[in-house]
């Protein structure tokens, strides 16, 4: 048998006899031989080697046979009474007086049936002391505490809430029928809930704890500290998120399970608990991390600051005293200021309830229905449905409903601030502990150095020595102390957050009486007082990130440009054919390229420092970062134009001014005369600008492109025939510019430049569209009913081709167009109609109801207004802030007014 079995045997025995047992030394015992023998054998093995003791210990009967079991033991059985003895030390450490009794008076009677005593005797009992007090140190390994990780819970929880979003629109029908096909979609539902949610999640934690063992396991190699042991430090924050999690699922079990509310509630508590165990589990199992090295280097100097040495001398006495008084003065001085903010603003919080519950202007039943409406609203956000959400707001926006909720933020808050109170009473039992043991220290402490100094004895004087042992062994049990205060203060340090948080909450909450804005003033001071004393951990963190994200990008820098326009190519030829796909694709190829050149930034010139000039300034080191600024803006601008977003004009404008400064100012060329360098950055510099009227409509364009595009010519066949003079940037820059020009020359090239689609039929449209624009120009201001007939009639086709491409932004652009006309002609005004009726069946939004509506009762179309007019107020209670909402009311109520003048 094991040396450990057998300890584990007779210490059952010794158990099972003693009169009065307690479970504390036990599980105390089993941990210490873990910790003892933990980097020897595997922990799993430890524990079956005890649990073979614990069911072995029946064959023993008496103390005969414990004696017998001991002298027949195959190995030394002086390890086994050291175990035994480690055994009774926790006994007594644990105030187990009965028990303790009873197990030294048996232990005396084995020490002598063995005949075990004298100097081996003394030797066992030093060692099991020793193995004790290393265990009660925790000084067997080097505890490295880590963060827990919670995104697993947080994983977990918006993966069901995911689930429940597709069981409500209906989108799990088609998995059902596909894979179990249940009759109840319900049941289905259930089965993802407790079994395949529950059996990824496990199995994700799995991977999770292989790779995080061999981080750790490899970081340990790295460090060269074999006896660390990395232990997750659970904080009130995780298993407050927690206690969210199930509170949430109870009250989604109670709105989905089917009977009578008792059922209901019972079903759901029970489910809720059954949530908790599992996220526990969670917890517990998958939640480690790999700490980093600023991490563990504070944990390794606050152990070795915490730990008192095996032997101190008189100097190492005093520096532990004083220690130890800081130590209990500073948690002391946190603890009353913690006390004091929880009892001072505790009772304000709460007298402001009172105040409000019984002020006249308030009664009980606003609170009823502030917390039915919240109910409801809840009850809605589980089934997906958002009909009580306006009612919610409008009630919220009352002064009933700000009173209402001001009265839960303020019982919170004095509920946060009690807990803080009431943590007092474990907190100065503990710190009495330290400070007895601190007195005892400081007299013992007094007479060693009266010993020392006065009657000059020596440290190796029996009397010093006793004083040396009393004074460890009483800083001991302070800092034994001092680490169990360490939780009590995290959790007061918790709930006094909470509770200044929820404070400042009730204020933003009471600002809002007066006007959003001085709330959002409210949010932004509480935010500051928050962040003020972390912006130098915030700035060292982006300036980290910048770093990390320029040594990657500098690896694949010069292949992103080449992947991006494939991309875009790719999304042509999709969109050509009008294949699925093609828009994403070239929403990723154009927002690749312009996050391409702005993470440009962040990396180093790649260029050859050979072409960069030999004094270069600031100035000249700014204009390669404006000119990618200026490519980023360019991609945006041209995307603008593609999906006809607005504002596309200015975007290109923009982009167009910074190629401007970047080509006059930037030293483009490093050899060659004074005048080939101006006439470069000249020719450069001017390319831009055509561009930039043409965009705009503006007159003079075709005549500065007429005049650009020869020396644009000259300056590619001289950067031909000088090759050692100019770069490939100013080739690249030259033929850019060129192919820019030659586009507009042609209309199918512009078509696909401007909508990057290569079809017939888009063409087709594009050229019909181009000349009605054009018929639509010259006829802008109709003289004669001739001209004003063609206006009409090229609108009226020009409003046909935009119904067939349902674009709801070019509706609505042509439709306000069409309004502008519309004092002219009625017809106008009907065509606008259409198309704003079309634009709305693709996306409601609030301007074209309003645009729509206009329109309506300008034509007169009263009844069609005032349905409409519904159906916007109803929207905008959904969907709109309240200046939108108020300006549904109006329109209403213009109708209404209409109606009964008519």
């Amino acid at each position: 048998m094991d040396k450990i079995s057998l300890s584990a045997a007779i210490i059952t025995y010794y158990r099972r006899n003693a009169s009065k047992r307690s479970s504390k030394p036990w599980v105390s015992w089993r941990n210490m031989i873990v910790e003892v023998y933990g980097q020897e054998r595997d922990p799993a093995e430890l524990n079956r080697l005890i649990n073979e003791g614990v069911r072995y210990s029946g064959n023993i009967k008496s103390m005969d046979d414990v004696v017998e079991h001991i002298k027949d033991f195959s190995g030394d059985y002086e390890e086994v009474l050291t175990l035994l003895d480690t055994f009774f030390l926790i006994v007594k450490g644990h105030n187990e007086f009965l028990a303790e009794k009873l197990h030294r008076t048996n232990w005396e009677n084995l020490l002598d049936d063995l005949k075990f005593r004298g100097s081996a005797r003394a030797k066992m009992e030093d060692r099991a002391m020793d193995i004790v007090e290393r265990f009660e140190d925790h000084s067997f390994h080097l505890s490295i505490s880590t963060r827990a990780s919670i995104w697993l819970l947080v994983t977990d929880y918006v993966v069901r809430w995911g689930i429940l979003a597709l069981l409500r629109t209906d989108q799990l029908l088609g998995a059902n029928e596909a894979t179990f096909g249940f009759a109840n979609i319900d049941g289905f539902f259930l089965v993802i809930q407790i079994f395949l949610i529950p059996f990824i999640v496990v199995l994700a934690g799995v991977f999770m704890n292989r790779y995080t063992d061999r981080r750790l396991k490899k970081l340990t190699k790295e460090i060269g500290l074999w006896n660390i042991r990395f232990q997750v430090k659970y904080t009130s924050w995780e298993y407050s998120l927690i206690v969210f999690f199930m509170l949430t699922g109870i009250y989604i079990a109670y709105a989905m399970l089917p009977g009578s509310d008792i059922e209901r509630i019972l079903l759901a508590t029970l489910s809720g608990l059954m949530y908790l165990l599992y996220l526990m589990v969670l917890l517990r199992l998958f939640s480690a991390r790999v700490p980093n090295i600023d991490r563990i280097n504070s944990e390794l100097l606050k152990n070795e600051q915490s730990g008192i040495a095996k032997e101190l001398d008189a100097d190492e006495n005093d520096e532990e005293i004083v220690n130890l008084e800081v130590k209990l003065r500073s948690v002391n001085e946190r603890m009353n200021a913690y006390v004091l903010e929880a009892t001072l603003f505790g009772a304000l919080a709460f007298s402001g309830f009172l105040q409000i519950v019984a002020s006249e202007v308030f009664t009980i039943a606003d609170i009823k229905q502030f917390t039915v409406s919240l109910f409801q609203l809840f009850h809605g956000v589980v089934h997906f449905d958002m009909r009580y959400f306006p009612e919610f707001m409008t009630l919220l926006h009352s002064r009933e409903g700000l009173l209402a909720l001001i009265c839960y933020e303020t019982l919170f808050c004095s509920i946060f601030f009690l807990s803080v109170i009431a943590s007092r009473l474990r907190f100065s039992d503990l710190t009495d502990y330290m400070d007895r043991a601190l007195q005892l220290s400081k007299s013992y402490n007094l007479k060693e150095e009266d010993l020392l100094n006065n009657q000059e004895k020596g440290m190796d004087d029996p009397r010093v020595q006793k004083f040396n042992r009393q004074i460890r062994e009483t800083l001991k049990v302070g800092s034994k102390k001092a680490r169990k205060i360490t939780p009590i203060m995290e959790y007061m340090a918790f709930f006094r957050n909470m509770g200044v948080v929820s404070f400042f909450i009730i204020l933003i909450t009471a600002g809002l009486f007066i006007s959003v804005e001085l709330a959002l003033i409210f949010v932004l001071i509480l935010l500051l007082s928050f962040l003020y004393f972390k912006f130098d951990a915030i700035l060292f963190f982006f300036k980290s990130l910048s770093y990390r994200i320029e040594e990657i990008y500098f690896d694949v820098y010069r292949h992103v440009n080449r992947v991006a326009w494939i991309i875009i190519g790719l999304s042509t030829l999709l969109r050509s054919f009008e294949l699925q796909f093609g828009e994403a694709l070239l929403l990723v190829g154009f927002l690749t390229l312009i996050t391409h050149n702005l993470l440009s930034l962040f990396v180093p010139e790649i260029e050859n420092s050979e072409s960069r000039p030999e004094n270069e300034t600031e100035f000249s080191k700014t204009l390669p970062k404006l000119f990618r600024i200026g490519l980023s803006i360019f991609f945006l601008g041209w995307y603008f134009s593609i999906q006809h977003f607005p504002g596309a004009e200015a975007v290109f404008t923009v982009a167009g001014i910074a190629f401007c400064f970047y080509f006059f100012f930037a030293p483009l060329l490093q050899k060659g005369s004074t005048v080939m360098r101006i006439l470069t950055n000249f020719t450069l510099g001017m390319a831009p600008i055509p561009l930039i009227f043409v965009v705009n409509e503006l007159s003079l364009g075709d005549i500065i492109f007429v005049l650009e595009i020869p020396l644009l010519i000259v300056l590619l066949y001289n950067a031909y025939s000088n090759r050692a003079v100019f770069s490939q940037f100013i080739v690249r820059a030259s033929v850019f510019f060129l192919i820019l020009y030659s586009v507009q020359f042609f209309s199918f090239s512009s078509y696909a430049f401007e909508s990057l689609r290569f079809d017939l039929k888009g063409y087709r449209t594009y050229v019909v569209k181009n000349y009605l624009t054009n018929q639509i120009e010259r006829n802008a201001n109709p003289e004669t009913q001739a001209e004003f007939n063609t206006l009409l009639e090229a609108k009226r086709r020009y409003a046909e081709e935009v119904l067939d491409q349902n674009d709801w932004m070019e509706l609505n652009a042509e439709a306000k167009s069409l309004m502008e006309l519309g004092n002219q002609d009625e017809r106008f005004l009907v065509l606008a109609s259409e198309l704003l009726e079309r634009s709305q069946n693709i996306k409601k939004f609030s301007g074209n109801y309003q645009n729509r509506l206009e329109v309506l009762i300008d034509l007169g179309r009263i009844t069609l207004a005032k349905s409409l007019a519904e159906e916007y107020l109803e929207f905008t209670l959904l969907h709109e802030n309240r200046l939108n909402q108020d300006l549904a009311h109006a329109y209403l109520n213009e109708v209404d007014e209409l109606l009964g003048k008519g």
